[in-house]
Protein backbone atom coordinates (compact mmCIF):
# COMPACT_ATOMS: atom_id res chain seq x y z
CA UNK A 1 0.00 0.00 0.00
CA UNK A 2 2.65 2.12 0.86
CA UNK A 3 4.67 1.93 -2.22
CA UNK A 4 1.49 2.47 -4.39
CA UNK A 5 0.15 5.28 -2.51
CA UNK A 6 4.13 7.02 -3.18
CA UNK A 7 3.83 6.08 -6.82
CA UNK A 8 0.52 7.71 -6.83
CA UNK A 9 1.67 11.00 -5.10
CA UNK A 10 4.72 10.93 -7.59
CA UNK A 11 2.61 11.08 -10.30
CA UNK A 12 0.09 13.82 -9.01
CA UNK A 13 3.57 15.75 -8.88
CA UNK A 14 4.98 15.59 -12.53
CA UNK A 15 1.71 16.90 -13.64
CA UNK A 16 1.51 19.47 -11.05
CA UNK A 17 5.01 20.53 -12.23
CA UNK A 18 4.48 19.75 -15.42
CA UNK A 19 1.04 22.42 -15.68
CA UNK A 20 3.37 25.01 -13.46
CA UNK A 21 5.64 25.00 -16.43
CA UNK A 22 3.36 25.29 -19.34
CA UNK A 23 1.85 28.46 -17.55
CA UNK A 24 5.31 29.95 -17.14
CA UNK A 25 5.94 29.28 -21.08
CA UNK A 26 2.62 30.69 -21.82
CA UNK A 27 2.46 33.86 -19.75
CA UNK A 28 6.43 34.48 -21.18
CA UNK A 29 5.91 34.44 -24.74
CA UNK A 30 3.88 36.35 -26.98
CA UNK A 31 0.31 35.11 -27.59
CA UNK A 32 -0.45 32.90 -31.04
CA UNK A 33 3.48 32.31 -31.01
CA UNK A 34 4.17 30.18 -33.94
CA UNK A 35 7.35 28.26 -31.90
CA UNK A 36 5.04 27.01 -29.49
CA UNK A 37 1.41 25.43 -28.86
CA UNK A 38 -0.54 27.40 -26.59
CA UNK A 39 -1.06 26.26 -22.90
CA UNK A 40 -3.42 23.12 -22.30
CA UNK A 41 -3.51 22.67 -25.57
CA UNK A 42 -3.41 18.22 -25.76
CA UNK A 43 -0.31 17.21 -27.32
CA UNK A 44 -0.76 15.64 -31.19
CA UNK A 45 0.70 12.29 -32.59
CA UNK A 46 3.98 12.40 -34.85
CA UNK A 47 1.80 11.23 -37.39
CA UNK A 48 -0.85 14.01 -37.14
CA UNK A 49 2.44 16.29 -36.66
CA UNK A 50 3.74 15.46 -39.92
CA UNK A 51 0.24 15.83 -41.70
CA UNK A 52 -0.79 18.99 -40.45
CA UNK A 53 2.29 20.85 -40.59
CA UNK A 54 2.58 22.98 -43.23
CA UNK A 55 -1.57 23.93 -42.40
CA UNK A 56 -0.57 24.95 -38.96
CA UNK A 57 1.91 26.66 -39.46
CA UNK A 58 0.03 28.68 -41.79
CA UNK A 59 -2.56 28.93 -39.65
CA UNK A 60 -0.45 30.91 -37.18
CA UNK A 61 1.13 33.29 -39.24
CA UNK A 62 -2.77 34.16 -40.54
CA UNK A 63 -3.27 34.71 -36.66
CA UNK A 64 -0.01 36.86 -35.95
CA UNK A 65 -0.30 39.99 -34.51
CA UNK A 66 0.37 43.58 -35.99
CA UNK A 67 3.48 43.76 -37.42
CA UNK A 68 4.57 46.73 -34.39
CA UNK A 69 3.66 44.08 -31.74
CA UNK A 70 6.00 41.94 -34.00
CA UNK A 71 9.25 44.30 -33.28
CA UNK A 72 8.61 44.85 -29.75
CA UNK A 73 8.02 41.10 -29.10
CA UNK A 74 11.17 40.24 -31.34
CA UNK A 75 13.29 42.56 -29.06
CA UNK A 76 11.76 41.69 -25.83
CA UNK A 77 12.31 37.76 -26.75
CA UNK A 78 15.87 38.12 -28.95
CA UNK A 79 17.15 40.66 -27.34
CA UNK A 80 17.86 42.89 -30.45
CA UNK A 81 16.96 46.40 -31.82
CA UNK A 82 15.73 46.53 -35.00
CA UNK A 83 16.09 50.29 -35.41
CA UNK A 84 20.28 50.17 -34.92
CA UNK A 85 22.39 51.76 -37.32
CA UNK A 86 24.41 50.01 -39.30
CA UNK A 87 27.51 52.15 -38.72
CA UNK A 88 28.32 52.79 -35.27
CA UNK A 89 31.40 55.01 -33.38
CA UNK A 90 33.59 52.44 -31.18
CA UNK A 91 36.25 51.57 -30.10
CA UNK A 92 39.58 49.42 -31.94
CA UNK A 93 41.41 48.11 -29.15
CA UNK A 94 45.30 48.35 -29.94
CA UNK A 95 48.31 47.67 -27.36
CA UNK A 96 49.82 44.79 -25.93
CA UNK A 97 48.73 42.90 -23.20
CA UNK A 98 47.58 44.69 -19.62
CA UNK A 99 48.30 48.20 -21.60
CA UNK A 100 45.27 48.94 -23.37
CA UNK A 101 45.49 51.60 -26.17
CA UNK A 102 42.18 52.53 -28.78
CA UNK A 103 41.57 53.86 -31.81
CA UNK A 104 37.96 56.02 -32.77
CA UNK A 105 37.21 54.55 -35.30
CA UNK A 106 33.48 54.67 -37.70
CA UNK A 107 33.04 50.96 -38.74
CA UNK A 108 29.96 48.45 -39.74
CA UNK A 109 28.33 46.89 -36.26
CA UNK A 110 28.52 43.75 -38.34
CA UNK A 111 32.33 43.86 -38.95
CA UNK A 112 34.72 42.39 -35.82
CA UNK A 113 36.38 44.51 -33.20
CA UNK A 114 39.15 45.16 -34.55
CA UNK A 115 38.52 44.38 -38.31
CA UNK A 116 37.85 46.47 -41.10
CA UNK A 117 36.76 49.89 -40.49
CA UNK A 118 35.83 53.04 -42.79
CA UNK A 119 37.72 55.78 -40.64
CA UNK A 120 39.54 56.92 -38.16
CA UNK A 121 38.97 59.53 -36.09
CA UNK A 122 40.85 59.76 -32.88
CA UNK A 123 42.74 57.87 -30.06
CA UNK A 124 42.24 56.86 -26.35
CA UNK A 125 44.10 56.10 -23.84
CA UNK A 126 43.00 55.19 -20.15
CA UNK A 127 46.34 54.38 -18.66
CA UNK A 128 47.32 58.12 -18.40
CA UNK A 129 45.35 60.15 -15.38
CA UNK A 130 43.58 62.29 -16.76
CA UNK A 131 42.77 59.90 -19.79
CA UNK A 132 44.62 61.13 -23.16
CA UNK A 133 41.84 61.54 -25.73
CA UNK A 134 42.76 62.69 -29.16
CA UNK A 135 39.47 63.71 -31.83
CA UNK A 136 38.52 65.38 -34.80
CA UNK A 137 35.35 66.81 -33.47
CA UNK A 138 34.17 67.50 -37.29
CA UNK A 139 34.42 64.40 -38.43
CA UNK A 140 32.76 62.87 -35.45
CA UNK A 141 30.10 65.83 -35.93
CA UNK A 142 29.51 64.88 -39.07
CA UNK A 143 28.80 61.33 -38.98
CA UNK A 144 26.67 61.84 -35.97
CA UNK A 145 24.38 64.10 -38.55
CA UNK A 146 24.44 61.32 -41.00
CA UNK A 147 23.08 59.09 -38.14
CA UNK A 148 26.34 57.04 -36.96
CA UNK A 149 25.29 55.30 -33.63
CA UNK A 150 28.00 55.67 -31.07
CA UNK A 151 28.48 53.05 -28.33
CA UNK A 152 28.19 54.08 -24.34
CA UNK A 153 31.88 54.60 -24.42
CA UNK A 154 32.66 56.85 -26.82
CA UNK A 155 29.38 58.72 -26.09
CA UNK A 156 31.19 59.64 -22.87
CA UNK A 157 34.48 60.57 -24.45
CA UNK A 158 32.72 63.10 -26.96
CA UNK A 159 30.60 64.65 -24.68
CA UNK A 160 33.45 65.41 -22.71
CA UNK A 161 35.49 66.98 -25.87
CA UNK A 162 32.39 68.87 -27.07
CA UNK A 163 31.12 67.13 -30.17
CA UNK A 164 27.66 66.85 -28.90
CA UNK A 165 27.86 70.17 -27.55
CA UNK A 166 28.46 71.37 -31.02
CA UNK A 167 25.71 69.37 -32.14
CA UNK A 168 23.28 71.04 -29.33
CA UNK A 169 24.83 74.65 -30.70
CA UNK A 170 23.82 73.72 -34.29
CA UNK A 171 20.24 73.06 -33.46
CA UNK A 172 19.60 76.36 -31.94
CA UNK A 173 21.96 77.51 -35.35
CA UNK A 174 18.96 75.67 -37.33
CA UNK A 175 16.10 77.20 -35.45
CA UNK A 176 17.28 80.69 -35.28
CA UNK A 177 18.26 81.09 -31.83
CA UNK A 178 21.71 81.71 -32.58
CA UNK A 179 24.09 82.51 -35.17
CA UNK A 180 26.99 80.70 -36.54
CA UNK A 181 29.42 83.10 -35.50
CA UNK A 182 27.81 83.36 -31.89
CA UNK A 183 27.78 79.35 -31.61
CA UNK A 184 31.40 79.41 -33.20
CA UNK A 185 32.50 81.57 -30.35
CA UNK A 186 30.86 79.95 -27.54
CA UNK A 187 32.14 76.27 -28.40
CA UNK A 188 35.42 78.14 -28.17
CA UNK A 189 35.01 79.17 -25.21
CA UNK A 190 33.79 75.69 -23.92
CA UNK A 191 36.86 73.74 -25.31
CA UNK A 192 39.10 76.68 -23.83
CA UNK A 193 37.81 75.95 -20.25
CA UNK A 194 37.60 72.13 -20.30
CA UNK A 195 41.30 72.20 -22.02
CA UNK A 196 42.03 74.77 -18.93
CA UNK A 197 40.44 71.60 -16.35
CA UNK A 198 42.58 68.98 -17.87
CA UNK A 199 45.26 70.91 -17.93
CA UNK A 200 45.72 71.22 -14.36
CA UNK A 201 44.36 67.68 -13.22
CA UNK A 202 47.04 67.16 -15.23
CA UNK A 203 49.11 69.87 -13.03
CA UNK A 204 48.04 68.31 -9.76
CA UNK A 205 48.86 64.57 -11.08
CA UNK A 206 52.23 65.50 -12.09
CA UNK A 207 53.46 67.16 -8.09
CA UNK A 208 51.27 63.78 -6.44
CA UNK A 209 53.62 61.23 -8.36
CA UNK A 210 56.94 63.96 -7.49
CA UNK A 211 55.75 64.01 -3.29
CA UNK A 212 55.38 60.02 -3.69
CA UNK A 213 58.96 59.54 -5.62
CA UNK A 214 60.30 62.16 -2.85
CA UNK A 215 58.59 60.01 0.25
CA UNK A 216 59.70 56.72 -1.16
CA UNK A 217 63.77 57.47 -2.24
CA UNK A 218 64.33 61.09 -0.43
CA UNK A 219 65.49 64.18 -1.97
CA UNK A 220 68.71 63.21 -4.00
CA UNK A 221 71.49 65.18 -2.83
CA UNK A 222 72.88 67.97 -4.89
CA UNK A 223 75.61 67.48 -7.35
CA UNK A 224 78.56 69.07 -6.33
CA UNK A 225 79.82 72.02 -8.89
CA UNK A 226 83.21 70.76 -11.00
CA UNK A 227 85.96 72.76 -9.92
CA UNK A 228 87.76 74.85 -12.60
CA UNK A 229 91.36 75.81 -12.26
CA UNK A 230 92.11 79.16 -12.92
CA UNK A 231 94.58 79.95 -15.50
CA UNK A 232 98.11 81.30 -14.73
CA UNK A 233 98.77 85.03 -14.73
CA UNK A 234 100.76 86.55 -17.39
CA UNK A 235 102.99 88.04 -15.88
CA UNK A 236 104.10 84.96 -13.92
CA UNK A 237 104.52 83.25 -17.39
CA UNK A 238 106.73 86.02 -18.86
CA UNK A 239 108.52 85.73 -15.96
CA UNK A 240 109.26 81.62 -15.99
CA UNK A 241 109.89 82.32 -20.23
CA UNK A 242 112.66 84.53 -19.42
CA UNK A 243 114.42 82.54 -17.05
CA UNK A 244 114.58 79.61 -18.95
CA UNK A 245 116.01 82.12 -22.30
CA UNK A 246 118.82 83.48 -19.44
CA UNK A 247 119.96 79.55 -18.00
CA UNK A 248 120.23 79.16 -21.49
CA UNK A 249 122.56 81.48 -22.03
Amino acid sequence: MAEGWQGVAAGQTEQKCEAFFAMGRASSEPPHSPTRPKAGAAPKKEKEKNKNSEKSVSLCFRKAPPLVQQVQWGIKITGLNFTDMPVKIRLQRKGRKKAPFYHIVIADSRAPRDGKYIQRIGTYNPLTVPATINVDRDAAFDWLMKGAQPTDTVRAILKFKGVFYKKHLQRGVAKGALTQEQADAMLAQWIEGKEAVVESRREQTKQRLEKQRQMIFGTPPAKPEPKVEEAPEATEVEASTEEGTDAEA
